[in-house]
């Protein structure tokens, strides 16, 4: 949808970001390869590496079972579950992990993470 070769830089940008926000993510769906480089590219998260072959992770994510490509750092994982990496607080195997160990840490199966949104507002 965003890979048309007449789009500029910028308006594949502005294009992604509009699918990312209103498809991707949600109803359970990960975030596909395209959209993890098109975020990336945003310059939310460091590009993802090129897909692995063979059987996806399976990572206990706030107590339920859930698939995630094998090769991904926690930052990139969170991404492709649907998370917004900077909303949100990760416990990861019992301990909270500080925000700048992210990029550094790759999942592995049975990872087990409790992620917490942060949700603004009030009065």
């Amino acid at each position: 949808m965003c890979r048309g070769a007449d789009l500029s830089r910028s308006a594949e940008s502005q294009c992604c970001a509009v699918v990312l926000r209103g498809n991707a993510g949600q109803q359970g769906r990960p975030f596909s390869q395209h959209d993890l480089t098109a975020i990336a590219a945003m310059g939310s998260v460091p590009a993802p590496p090129p897909p692995r072959s063979g059987p996806p992770l399976t990572l206990q994510v706030n107590g339920e079972q859930r698939a995630c490509a094998a090769g991904l750092t926690l930052e990139q994982a969170l991404v492709a579950l649907g998370y917004d990496p900077r909303l949100v607080v990760v416990e990861y195997n019992g301990d909270i992990l500080p925000r700048s160990h992210w990029s550094g840490r790759m999942v592995q199966e049975s990872d087990c993470l409790e992620v917490v949104t942060i949700v603004g507002g009030g009065t």
